[in-house]
């Protein structure tokens, strides 16, 4: 499909005969842009998706504002840049966190300059989040979408902004580090020589994942309404010295810290 930019209405794109086979970008308000997305056939959704968020610069401007995360031992100390909430669509006023398959996601952190999260990892970011929300499920009714559809991350989206609206203005701050929402889609040894996808966290308030790490129950085409896409700058620092997420997991001495076992990080990408 072409990428062309037209400007029209949603309900004059809807009935385009070149719609079917044009990816098509405007301004619209989110609840425009959802419209559009749902009228996608099922299989191009996530190619328009990406192409959105990085072609179209169509993101939420605080997800350029990545927060420091911070671990250390009596030898080292490594800080790494994490994006303050998941891969969103819209803008600051009003954004979607979109669920994605594995390589989807992989497209986009690729677009960041980023990596997906290794496990241990996601424990970190949330025990450093300033907003550690409950997790809240959807459960579909009979009638209602299913979980691994967009419908149901809308959904889902829906219930973690009002949480975000109830904490009021002192509570939260758009940009703050908001973590124990979603799942992670993640990076762990044990996919080397599969073809699935690894999900883990939705940490409770005590701490604990709701979701152990899972890398065998779904294939990597597999997504739903709980998993998000979180980021991490492949530029870490080191003992103040830049250096490469990627070298560091290499090495097992400082691999440490962010893997929680003395080994490498095989497993780098989807």
């Amino acid at each position: 499909p072409s990428l062309e930019l037209f400007p029209v209405t949603p309900e004059a794109l809807m009935q385009s005969e070149e719609y079917e086979n044009t990816l098509v970008f405007i301004f619209m308000s989110l609840s425009e842009l959802i419209t559009t997305i749902q009228k996608q056939k099922p299989a191009n959704i996530e190619r328009y998706i990406s192409d959105l968020v990085l072609n179209q610069k169509n993101y939420p401007d605080f997800l350029n504002n990545f927060i420091t995360v911070t671990v250390k031992d009596s030898k080292n100390e490594i800080r790494i840049l994490v994006s303050p909430d998941y891969v969103s669509i819209g803008t600051n006023a009003e954004y979607l966190r979109v669920s994605l398959v594995p390589r989807t996601a992989q497209e986009i952190v690729d677009g960041f300059d980023s990596i997906l999260p290794p496990y241990h990892c996601v424990d970190l970011i949330w025990k450093q989040a300033k907003i550690q929300l409950e997790p809240v499920t959807y459960s579909p009714k009979q009638g209602e979408p299913a979980r691994t559809s967009f419908a149901a991350s809308v959904k889902h989206n829906d219930k973690i902004q009002n949480q975000l609206k109830n904490l009021g203005s002192n509570g939260f701050k758009l940009g703050d580090l908001v973590a124990g929402h979603k799942k992670d889609i993640v990076l762990t040894n044990r996919l080397m020589g599969t073809n699935k996808v690894a999900i883990y966290g939705w940490h409770k308030k005590n701490g604990e994942p709701i979701q152990g790490l899972n890398a065998s129950d779904h294939g990597n085409f597999y997504s739903d309404y709980s998993h998000g896409t979180r980021m991490i700058k492949k530029l870490c620092l080191v003992n103040g010295t830049s250096e490469s997420i990627i070298k560091v997991l290499q090495e097992p001495e400082l691999a440490e810290l962010l893997l929680g076992a003395k080994v490498k990080l095989e497993f780098l990408r989807y």
